[in-house]
C-alpha cells in the first residue's frame, strides 16, 4: 500500500480495487485508477453518523455487494469506476453528468454480479 493508503481491496474477479485514503487531512475512498472518490464528510452527512463510521459502513457496503458500481470503459479499457452514494447517481458518470460516445457502463456488485437500473 502506498503511504497516503489506509485500506485497499481486491474484488474477486481482479477488476477493481477499492482504496481508503488519506488525502492531507481529509478521509475518502474511491477506485483505484479512477478520479471518482468520496470524502468522508460526505458519507457521514449522508449516514448521520461520524467520519469513520460512515467511512467503514460504506465500504463495507461495497465489498459486501450491497452497493451498486458503475464500471465505465473506452475501447475496452476502464476509465473511471463509482458506487453509488445517493440514488441520483445513477447513469450518471461523474464530472461530466452523460455518458461520452463510445464509451459504455456495466453496472455491478463488488462480487462481479450484473445490477439493472430501475
Amino acid at each position: 500500500m502506498a503511504n497516503w493508503e489506509r485500506e485497499r481491496h481486491v474484488s474477486p474477479d481482479g477488476l477493481l480495487a477499492l482504496v481508503v485514503m488519506n488525502q492531507e487531512k481529509d478521509l475518502c475512498v474511491g477506485f483505484e485508477g479512477s478520479a471518482w472518490h468520496v470524502h468522508a464528510d460526505q458519507l457521514a452527512n449522508a449516514f448521520r453518523c461520524s467520519e469513520e463510521e460512515a467511512i467503514r459502513q460504506f465500504t463495507d457496503d461495497i465489498i459486501e455487494s450491497r452497493v451498486p458500481i458503475a464500471v465505465c470503459r473506452a475501447s475496452g479499457k476502464i476509465e473511471t469506476a463509482w458506487a453509488f452514494v445517493w440514488p441520483a447517481d445513477v447513469d450518471l458518470k461523474p464530472g461530466t453528468g452523460y455518458q461520452e460516445p463510445g464509451e459504455t457502463i456495466e453496472y455491478r456488485y463488488w462480487n462481479g454480479r450484473p445490477w439493472t437500473p430501475c
